[in-house]
């Protein structure tokens, strides 16, 4: 073979080894979108989370129950990503009803344990509206 076969092949390589890493990627990016019914899990969270309301005595326990239906949301889905986030929304909703159950059931703008459950929180609701943007609206009232 001549140089220019060499140099022909070489590039003829490296062309189908782009090829198939970018169907590769387009593969896996299909993969791990999360599918409408995932999005629509999704939304009932958000509406549930929504309609969790103004403070009252219960509060802990509303929140309380808030995240163990949406642990039940995330064994529903198939997205491992959309559970993650989901679980990571619960956990931070777990740490938020503990500060409700307290003794005197007030939310310390200092406490460690308060910006820890709302980064968990707005984190994965972050991540949940950027992997199904259509999953929260605000209806005009």
């Amino acid at each position: 073979m001549t140089h220019t076969h060499w140099l022909r092949a070489g590039i003829a390589t490296v062309l189908i080894v782009e090829l198939v890493a970018a169907v590769l990627v387009v593969i896996r990016a299909a993969q791990q979108s999360p599918s409408e019914a995932d999005c629509r899990v999704v939304s009932g969270v958000f509406r549930e989370w929504a309609s969790v309301g103004p403070d009252g005595e219960d509060r802990g326990e509303v929140i309380g129950a808030f995240a163990e239906r949406t642990r039940a949301a995330a064994d529903s889905v198939s997205s491992s990503s959309v559970r993650d986030d989901l679980n990571s929304w619960a956990e931070g909703a777990d740490l938020l009803a503990e500060i409700r159950r307290g003794p005197d059931g007030a939310m310390d703008d200092n406490d460690p344990t308060l910006a820890r459950a709302l980064g968990l929180v707005v984190g994965a609701a972050d991540e949940l509206l950027q992997a199904c943007p259509e999953s929260y609206r605000v209806e005009a009232g």
